[in-house]
């Protein structure tokens, strides 16, 4: 195509600044590109996070499903606190056979896991009030008490 005039070659000078305004353009379409980018990954993380989130609500509704009567509900609520506060055991051979019945979930096998690792660097932290509750009672069954 023809610049500057017909038959004149451009300047020097009127070429540069069109390779410096063309420069700036591709950088600014650079720019766009990787914004574009950037909001393209944290949608993807977020939708990964919410995926996440979303199977652990249904694990569990699931499990909980399941488990429709409210008194065994509230049962299971009871010995999941019961188990991650440390006022029973997990070491306790029952505890797999609860986690089983109760159906645990597996955020629920790690919390009363990682309490219990707690509750054996602090011996005191296990010392809940169960004087005269059903949960002494378990205790004292289980070998606690």
């Amino acid at each position: 195509g023809v610049r500057a005039g017909v038959g004149m070659r451009p300047s020097r000078y009127g070429s540069s600044q069109q390779d410096i305004a063309k420069l700036q353009q591709l950088q600014q379409q650079v720019q766009s590109f990787r914004a574009a980018y950037e909001d393209s990954e944290r949608t993807h993380a977020l939708r990964t996070q919410s995926e996440a989130a979303l199977k652990a609500e249904l694990h569990q509704l699931r499990a909980l499903g399941s488990i429709a009567d409210p008194d065994v509900s509230y049962l299971r609520r009871v010995l999941v606190d019961a188990f991650t506060s440390g006022a029973l055991p997990r070491s306790s051979p029952i505890f797999p056979v609860i986690a089983r019945l109760l159906k645990l979930t597996t955020a629920e096998l790690h919390s009363i896991k990682a309490s219990n690792a707690k509750v054996q660097r602090d011996p005191a932290a296990a010392q809940p009030q169960l004087e005269g509750s059903v949960l002494s009672q378990l205790a004292s069954i289980w070998g606690k008490g």
